[in-house]
Formats: structure tokens, C-alpha cells, sequence
């Protein structure tokens, strides 16, 4: 890690934008959909990356290669959510833009971007950006998607966004904790949550991913006994993973997953720290682009304050407080201490109340996200279910809204 953070180890794109033609030329780009398009903060865009197969200016067409980031209208890609219609979506209209979807568009050139990375590792890891003026071409039918599997993933998620936009607010913030989809959560509350020090609840991590596996363990394992409920635990996680899209976090997650089950199937004894150093490295030969990004730095330091808070503070805290809110409160406080420089770097302010407010919040938004997964199996099955379920729903989320509103209003200290 130190080699890595200080330069001595580089870090480079495995999927360099590569084209003859000069990117400031370029006026229109063909390629796939290779990351679930995702609202920016000012909100009149989403970013996602496109893999570009080629590219053509005012003259010239020209094979390409490698990736680029694409900054789309949100009028493009809201066209068919529910409650966000707009009368003139131009060309683009009834378009599905998801992963794995092929699309042709007329694009501008709008510099290099390396979103959230270290500036220590962005000049190897940006890509150029391009903003999308019109998208020309994006068929429903599946055959024109790189796979059919991607299609329906697409299509599921559509679907999902329709169903939770019933639950309102509170099938927003639901969303957000499914499968990452944050445009129908309220902007006060997502600055809520960054100002209590809780943004990492609203990003997709190894929390949700341990709530889906927990929760096809309980239900779906005792079906397949427990001989073969690890595997099925397994399956789920991956299935998640997919559904939701794959980020540093959530891939951290799965490879520690995968880590201990293997370990388990083969007799094997793993400690934490180890399982964490030998994804660190799975992590980074699989995908060495995510290192200088704030996620994979996060995620990585947070798990690590987790795993020494457990061992160093838990014992004493036993003796003021009962074993269960010991355990929280150590994890709490390891996670915030090991993650301290990077949230100095990112906010430039110290949360004194984010201990609290995770203990707090935490354990309620497990229970939130279990309580809609199960309300949404319910009704699946049983329509009729739909609004009194959502009342249950809503009650969970006004109880989260009122505490993560009033840690955010706690004074923090600026830097």
C-alpha cells in the first residue's frame, strides 16, 4: 500500500481510450454501456462509461478502442422513470440506457475526468470526457444489447424503480440501499447523511451484501440444509453484486466472501486482518484502476478501523456498557479513527458525532433494507399488499430521516 500511495508503484488503465482522430474533433461515438449510469451531484447529468468501438468527426470514421466517460442529459435518461416524464426527449425518447446497452450519440468533447481519484494516482487512471448532445441509436430489442442477460438486468431495475416510486420517500431511500439507484432519494436527506458523517450507508457496501446473504441463509438455506446453504449464500452475493453493479466497496465484499467460504470448504482457518490483505491483492489484479478511487480507499481503511476496534476497544467498553452496543460502539470508532485523513482530505471538517451517529443509524438501516426486501417478496406475491406495506415501510424511514436530520444539525469542527 505504501508503494502504491507514494508513486513507486504505478497504477494504469487497463482500458486506455485509444482513436486516431483527435478527441476535441471527435463529434459522435458508437460503443457499449459498461457502468449503470449514475446522477451527478448538480443533478442535469448522469455519468457513465462507454466502451467506444468507434468514433467519427466532420470527415472521418474511425475504429476505436478503450474507455471514455459520458456525461448524459437527465432528460435522456429519466424518460421512462416513473414520476420524472419530459415533454421533449427528442431522438432519445423510450431509450434504455443501462449496462451492457449499444449506443450511438452525437457527443461534444469535455476534457479528462478522474472523478473521485487520489491526485496522486489521476494522471494515469483519466479517461477523456465527452457530453451527449443527442443519443442517434439504443434498440429495446435484446439482441441488440451485448447479452441478453444484461437486457433483462435493465429491464428489472426499470421495473424496481417503478414499484418502490409507489412507496414514495421512503421507496427512494430503499432504492438507494437495493441497488444504488439514488435519484429518488431526497436531496436533503442525502446531505443529511454526508453532514452526520453516514455517507458510506448510502453506498452500496459489505453491509448490504451481508444482509442479502444473511437473509437467503434464513429463508432459502434452511430449504437446502446446511450442507449446501453456504453456496447458496454465495450465489445470492453474487447475484446482488451483478444486479446492483459491481463498485470498489461491493467487490471488496464479494472477494472476502469468497475468501471464507473457500477457506471453510477446504478446512481452513482465516483471520479477519489476513482475509482483508489477501483481497486487498485479489482486488487489485482484478481491477487496479479502483485504487486511487475514494471508495476502494474508504472501504478498505474502514474494515481495517473495524477489525482493530474489535480487538483493542471492545474488552474495555464491556465494562461500562452490555456486550451487543460494546461491540457497535468499538467498530464505530476503529472505522472512524482508520478513515479519519481521507474524510479530512474529502470534507475538510471532523464529524465529533459520527461515532454516534453510525451506532445509531446503522443497525436501523439494516433493519430498514430487510424490512423492504421482504415487504417487496410480499408484494410480488400479494399486490394488494402494496400500500400497507408501504405504511410499515414509510414508519421505518421516518424514524431514520428524524435521527440522521438531527446528527447532521450537530455543530462539526472545519479544518
Amino acid at each position: 500500500m505504501v508503494l502504491l500511495y507514494t508513486g513507486f508503484l504505478p497504477v494504469y488503465d487497463r482500458n486506455p481510450f485509444s482513436c486516431i482522430l483527435y478527441e476535441q474533433s471527435i463529434e459522435s461515438l458508437t460503443g457499449k454501456v459498461v457502468s449503470s449510469p449514475v446522477k451527478t451531484s448538480s443533478g442535469k447529468s448522469y455519468m457513465a462509461e462507454l466502451e467506444v468501438s468507434s468514433a467519427s468527426s466532420e470527415s472521418s470514421l474511425a475504429d476505436c478502442s478503450g474507455r471514455v466517460l459520458l456525461y448524459i442529459p437527465s432528460q435522456i435518461i429519466e424518460a421512462l422513470y416513473p414520476g420524472k416524464l419530459f415533454s421533449s426527449s427528442g431522438a432519445a425518447a423510450g431509450c434504455l440506457i443501462e449496462e451492457g446497452a449499444v449506443l450511438s450519440a452525437v457527443v461534444s468533447y469535455s476534457g479528462s475526468s478522474d472523478a473521485d481519484s487520489l491526485s496522486l494516482l489521476s494522471g494515469c487512471i483519466e479517461k477523456p470526457a465527452f457530453y451527449v448532445k443527442e443519443v442517434t441509436e439504443c434498440s429495446w430489442i435484446p439482441s441488440s444489447w451485448f447479452s441478453s442477460l444484461f437486457y433483462f438486468r435493465a429491464i428489472l431495475r426499470l421495473r424496481l424503480k417503478r414499484l418502490l416510486y409507489a412507496w414514495g420517500a421512503a421507496g427512494g431511500l430503499l432504492l438507494a440501499l437495493v441497488c444504488g439507484a439514488k435519484e429518488y432519494t431526497d436531496p436533503t436527506l442525502s446531505e443529511a447523511f454526508k453532514k452526520a458523517g453516514l455517507s458510506h450507508i448510502l453506498a452500496l457496501s459489505g453491509m448490504h451484501l451481508s444482509i442479502f446473504a444473511s437473509l437467503s441463509e434464513k429463508t432459502l438455506g434452511k430449504m437446502a440444509g446446511n450442507r449446501f446453504s453456504p453456496f447458496l449464500s454465495l450465489v445470492v452475493a453474487f447475484l446482488f453484486v451483478w444486479f446492483a453493479g459491481i463498485s470498489p466497496s461491493l467487490l471488496r465484499a464479494l472477494i472476502c466472501m469468497c475468501i471464507g467460504f473457500f477457506a471453510s470448504l477446504f478446512g481452513l482457518r482465516t483471520r479477519p486482518l489476513k482475509t482483508l490483505s489477501l483481497a486487498f491483492i485479489i482486488h487489485l489484479l482484478l481491477s487496479p484502476e479502483d485504487a486511487g478511487t475514494m471508495a476502494f480507499m474508504l472501504s478498505y481503511m474502514a474494515l481495517s478501523g473495524v477489525y482493530a476496534g474489535s480487538f483493542f476497544l471492545t474488552n474495555f467498553l464491556t465494562r461500562i456498557l452490555p456486550p451487543s452496543v460494546a461491540s457497535v460502539f468499538s467498530s464505530s470508532i476503529g472505522a472512524q479513527l482508520f478513515t479519519f485523513p481521507i474524510t479530512i482530505a474529502m470534507s475538510g471538517s471532523v464529524i465529533p458525532f459520527a461515532v454516534l451517529a453510525s451506532s445509531a443509524v446503522s443497525p436501523l438501516a439494516s433493519c430498514f433494507v430487510s424490512s423492504g426486501l421482504i415487504a417487496l417478496f410480499a408484494t410480488f406475491v400479494m399486490p394488494f399488499l402494496l400500500k400497507p406495506l408501504g405504511c410499515i415501510i414509510s414508519l421505518f424511514y421516518t424514524i431514520i430521516s428524524y435521527i440522521v436530520r438531527f446528527f447532521a444539525a450537530l455543530p462539526c469542527i472545519r479544518i
